[in-house]
């Protein structure tokens, strides 16, 4: 999507040459809005030299002098490092994740824009028909009549080097090369520029495929593109871009924003090297099934949210134990390095307050992930209880069903049960046995970081004790010890029954 701020830009701030790229790069962006800049691929691309490819990407990093002020004078990219060498972000319009929370008006990315014809007109040209283009975004009409007293003196709605002349030339240029009917129109008293697109246009338009492309490159190099049909690549997509909007949520609601970076770079890191687990490990658990393989995925992404915890917890704890080292500190200082004392103490207590904040994002997604899974955990355990009771009543016309079905809910519900508990459990229990044999500071920095942590196992701790609970007082668990008591009894009888015990 192109947005206003963006449109603004190409028809007012940019050169001929300028436009192709710009547009170009809007089609090379993740969910993130981060690009990552091959000037080979931008030089084909917008049938230009790599040479100028790079002075263009260079030009559209840097701070505009002729930009407008109310767009903050910024540079169309801007480097994104924390994303790799060569990651830039987008200055104009919002990201998928942005975009998914607004409402402000967008023109599509028209495949027009990417053609030969489209990038051989004058710029005048191409401002005019991207002028037009946004309009028939708006409002689906492929007939757009534009004032041209809009177009020259307006002062919101003119276009910047516009005369009469210029718009004559490129309406001329607009129907020799692109073939769109394209004229003056006088009517009302007024003049009018007409253009016609084509009735099909606002279906003919490109999307970003840039996590696609990302996600194929990982299945290739581990030898996994033949498991990429279009339903799993959809389900693999649909899981991690789920896993993206949560952190924005989470970093909305704790007023996170200003470290959205660093945050969804750790997040990305995290879903990059899942991706590699996922195609390593597809194989050996003989997974096919498009829900089954992006079940996998998630659960690989949420056993490694302990270690990113972890680590924000521990650059927290670091913070705060300096900073008491500091304060304890100060009184051994004499006057005249109270000044820097007091500077380093502010810097402490503003890296401590960001570590602090990065980590609370992190431990809401964590925990609103974790609410979702005890919720199906819940499910699975109810719909188990009730077959289970049910067999003190009817038949089973189907053993073998029957048995499969119980056996299925019980391994899923096993699976939820070890990964909701143990991998945090299995943390606190290493920081413990660790703090044990480090000197006085690490372990006051670990016992720092084992309180940062302790809110996120509670969720888990409780729902183990409900879940034991439940299982000493509910008389389904008896059931199933007692069917096997009296299996040849009931059978006697015509009732078919299981023969293995299903622990809770």
């Amino acid at each position: 999507m192109i947005f206003k701020d963006m449109h603004h830009f190409l028809i007012n701030d940019a050169s001929s040459k300028e436009i192709d790229v710009c547009l170009y790069l809007t089609t090379k962006q993740d969910w993130l809005g981060v690009i990552h800049i091959d000037v080979h691929q931008i030089a084909a691309a917008c049938r230009t030299t790599v040479r100028y490819a790079k002075t263009v990407v260079q030009k559209l990093s840097k701070p505009l002098s002729t930009a407008v002020y109310e767009y903050g004078r910024k540079p169309f990219l801007s480097p994104a490092f924390q994303f790799g060498q060569h990651a830039y972000k987008l200055n104009f319009g919002m990201n998928k994740l942005e975009a998914k929370h607004a409402t402000y008006h967008y023109m599509k990315k028209f495949s027009f824009f990417y053609t030969e014809n489209f990038q051989s007109l004058t710029i005048a040209a191409k401002k005019l028909l991207l002028v037009a283009a946004f309009d028939v975004s708006l409002t689906n009409n492929t007939k757009q009549r534009l004032k041209l007293k809009d177009l020259l003196t307006n002062e919101s709605t003119r276009v910047r080097g516009f005369t009469k002349a210029i718009v004559s030339d490129a309406v001329e240029d607009i129907e020799k090369k692109m073939g769109f009917a394209a004229r003056f129109v006088k009517a009302h008293f007024r003049h009018y520029v007409e253009i016609e697109f084509p009735l099909d246009v606002n279906r003919q338009y490109v999307t970003e495929n840039e996590e696609q492309h990302r996600l194929e490159e990982v299945a290739f190099e581990c030898g996994g593109e033949e498991i990429l049909t279009d339903d799993v690549t959809q389900e693999i997509l649909k899981t991690g871009k789920g896993f993206f909007n949560g952190l924005f949520e989470a970093a909305k609601m704790q007023g996170g924003f200003a470290h959205f970076e660093d945050l969804t770079a750790i997040l990305r890191k995290m879903y990059r090297d899942s991706l590699y687990d996922l195609f390593s490990g597809i194989h050996k658990e003989d997974l096919s099934e498009a829900k089954a393989i992006s079940a996998y995925l998630r659960g690989i992404m949420i056993n490694k949210f302990p270690n990113i915890l972890n680590a924000l917890s521990e650059e927290q704890a670091r913070y705060e134990a300096l900073q008491e080292n500091y304060a304890q500190a100060r009184p051994y200082f004499d006057d005249e390095n109270q000044e820097n004392l007091s500077a380093q103490v502010s810097f402490l207590q503003r890296s401590l307050e960001d570590a602090t904040l990065k980590t609370t994002v992190f431990k809401a997604l964590y925990h609103e992930i974790n609410v979702q899974r005890v919720a199906s955990l819940k499910e699975d355990v109810e719909q188990r209880n009730a077959i289970i009771a049910n067999l003190q009543h009817t038949g089973v016309t189907s053993v073998h069903t029957f048995k499969k079905h119980l056996m299925d809910l019980n391994q899923r519900i096993a699976t939820k049960l070890e990964t909701l508990y143990y991998p945090m459990q299995a943390l606190v229990n290493d920081l413990h046995h660790e703090a044990n044999q480090k000197t006085a500071f690490v372990a006051n920095m670990i016992y720092k970081k084992l309180s940062n942590l302790q809110g996120l196992n509670a969720v888990h701790h409780q729902d183990m004790l409900e879940w034991r609970d439940c299982e000493q007082h509910h008389e389904a668990f008896q059931l199933t010890s007692s069917l096997t008591r009296t299996r040849d009894r009931q059978t006697n009888h015509g009732v078919q029954v299981i023969e293995e015990e299903f622990p809770f």
